[in-house]
């Protein structure tokens, strides 16, 4: 527990172990360095990353490490180890091959920064670029035969060499884009937009901070409307790709608990609640006789971790406390208190609920606390 005050607050929690074991598949470009940073931190020595040479030629080491993260196409990936749960990041295609030439050209060691020079076009360069090329449906939906897939596995250097070639230097089309959509569907990943609250969920992990920024937006000050439309064009299977996951995301994800301030149920989510009043239009959070307002919220399963948000009308000096969650983070803005936080489902009535539990400590000339929206994010 902590007490939130209207400023900026963290409150502290623990970092669970890596319970399965689970593959990174680290597209370039999506914010993909920092979640690698993330996961060495809270993985220690569970965390291993990993190149395509590494995973075939270490097949057995690797085995030992519950998280590996690499450049790694998921034909290899399901070849060498299938039981192994892969997770990834899906970026909007515009704004990933964007933030790759912002790196090009900011990195005087990296290979292609020669390229960029008066000599050769960006235009060129981009027709040409293997990473601008429908990079994330290629990682995905690339795909060999049973036949190669077991013959990488029992370890055939041949095998190996023959299918990195054919990904490097095939052409992406419908047949494979059809497979990367079919991923999706076994895949756990979130969208670039969502990541800050999502790599909780992704990893099944838990923080004593909150999560660091990790999205940057996309420059575009180096770059033509032209350039901009060039790469778009280029991108269309990625673009047919981002869309699908990004339906497929809204979906999958819970949808707002509580938009409107009186509306105690929304789909599959209702929620119980105790110590609110309904009054004039909105939700207040009562004094409760020092005990707290509580949202019961259903679960899919026990210890299934979901992230909230809360927005709530605080007047300058109210003191809240929020009571078991993993981690929480808090900020103002405006006149509007928000606060996230992660929390592990567990036993309410013989079910599995999320429990929001808020206690008003002290409320300020008696104003009153308005909770203005709840949403699962």
């Amino acid at each position: 527990m902590i007490a939130i005050n209207g400023e900026a607050t963290i409150l502290s929690g623990s970092v669970s172990e890596a319970g399965e074991r689970q593959f990174f598949l680290h597209i370039p470009k999506t914010a993909g360095t920092s979640v690698k940073q993330y996961l060495r931190e809270h993985f220690a020595d569970a965390y291993c990353e990993a190149d395509p040479f590494t995973i075939f030629f270490y097949q057995s080491f690797l085995r030992h490490f519950c998280v590996i993260d690499g450049h790694v196409a998921l034909y290899l990936i399901n070849a060498i180890d299938s039981q192994r749960r892969v997770k990834t990041i899906l970026r909007n295609p515009r704004d990933r091959c964007i933030s790759f030439l912002n790196h090009i050209y900011s990195e005087d060691g990296h290979p292609d920064h020669r390229f960029l020079g008066t000599e050769v076009p960006l235009s060129y360069f981009i027709s040409r670029n293997f990473d601008i090329d429908n990079l994330q449906t290629r990682m995905l939906g690339f795909s060999v035969t049973d036949r190669i897939s077991a013959a990488i596995k029992a370890g055939d250097h041949r095998a190996f060499y023959h299918s990195t070639c054919e990904y490097y230097s095939c052409a992406v089309d419908d047949e494979m884009l059809d497979t990367a959509l079919s991923k999706l569907e076994t895949l756990d990943f979130v969208l670039h937009e969502y990541l800050d609250l999502s790599l909780v969920r992704l990893f099944d992990c838990v923080s004593d901070r909150p999560l660091p920024h990790l999205r940057k937006p996309a420059k575009q000050m180096l770059y033509s409307q032209e350039m901009i439309n060039a790469i778009c064009a280029r991108n269309r299977y990625d673009k047919l790709l981002f869309e699908a996951a990004k339906a497929h995301a809204e979906q999958r994800l819970p949808k707002d608990l509580l938009m409107h301030p009186n509306l105690a149920q929304i789909a599959r989510y209702p929620f119980t609640r105790a110590g609110i009043v309904s009054e004039a239009g909105a939700l207040r959070l009562s004094y409760n006789g020092g005990a707290p307002c509580i949202f019961d919220i259903p679960a899919y399963t026990n210890d299934e971790i979901q992230v909230f948000e809360l927005r709530l009308f605080t007047p300058p000096g109210t003191q809240l406390s929020l009571e078991g969650s993993e981690w929480s983070h808090a900020y103002v803005q405006g006149a509007t208190l928000i606060i996230r936080t992660c929390l592990r489902a567990g036993q309410q009535d013989g079910r599995p609920m999320f429990r929001i539990a808020i206690k008003v400590e002290e409320l300020h000339d008696h104003a009153p606390v308005i909770l203005n929206s709840l949403r699962a994010v």
